[in-house]
């Protein structure tokens, strides 16, 4: 489980046990479903000395687990009806703004700069900044993906996290990459999230020195050979996926 994941799913339950968590299940009926979720959607949070409405990603996250819970209940004959069938999902009260920006190509050029002497993450920097992908698209690019004659990489796979976590104290306790298929924005599979890019000849002679580098490297090839990832453009110092 990623670690947003659960913190989504702890943040949530934690509220539902905050506001009805002392009511018996089967005394709960749809309107004080109705009363909670709504409440929350008007309810006012403070964080770095800042008081906002929670967003609409977060109202329905809260709204999604309350949900599962209800839906549950009813399938386990916990409760007569299932409640939540007819609740709408609250509208947030946050106003919209521009959250990221990007950087500009003075910013850019400096952060390149400051890793002059970095051939893994200039070439990294090097290839978000030319096709705009997401670093776990980057950081997961293979060999294999790599067209440095025509100055294009395949988007095919991307890195993210498998995270276990102590259910007691809500600490995650092993975080460990892993290699997952594209994702669309409702988190199903998405082959047409699998794009050729363009990337520039600064771009390619990043990778290309970079590929020059660790292929000399025998300490890290012999390390990529027993994670098998020999075939990855980016690992640590140890060959693990990053």
């Amino acid at each position: 489980m990623k670690a947003s994941t659960f913190s989504d799913y702890t943040f949530a339950a934690r509220k539902i046990e905050e506001k009805i968590g002392d009511r018996p299940l089967d005394s709960l009926k749809k309107i004080d479903y109705e009363a909670f979720i709504n409440g929350f959607a008007a309810e006012k949070y403070t964080y770095n000395n800042k008081t906002d409405y929670y967003s609409e990603s977060r109202i329905h996250k809260v709204y999604m687990v309350l949900n599962m819970v209800v839906e549950y209940a009813f399938e386990e004959e916990l409760i007569a009806k299932n409640y939540m069938s007819k609740i709408k999902e609250p509208d947030s009260q946050k106003k919209h703004s521009d959250k990221y920006k990007a950087l500009t190509d003075h910013e850019i050029a400096t952060v390149l700069k400051a890793l002059s002497g970095d051939l893994k993450y200039r070439a990294l920097i090097l290839i978000l900044r030319d096709t705009g992908i997401r670093p776990g698209e980057a950081l997961g690019l293979t060999l294999d993906n790599i067209n440095l004659d025509e100055c294009k990489v395949n988007i095919v796979q991307a890195i993210s996290y498998d995270c276990e976590y102590d259910i007691e104290t809500y600490k995650q306790s092993s975080r460990k990459a892993i290699v997952k298929d594209l994702k669309n924005e409702k988190g199903k599979v998405a082959y047409v999230a699998r794009r050729t890019l363009r990337i520039s000849d600064e771009t390619v002679k990043a990778i290309a020195a970079l590929i020059d580098r660790d292929a000399n490297d025998n300490k890290l090839m012999k390390n990529r050979k027993i994670n098998n990832t020999v075939n990855m453009l980016f690992t640590d110092s140890q060959g693990r996926l990053q």
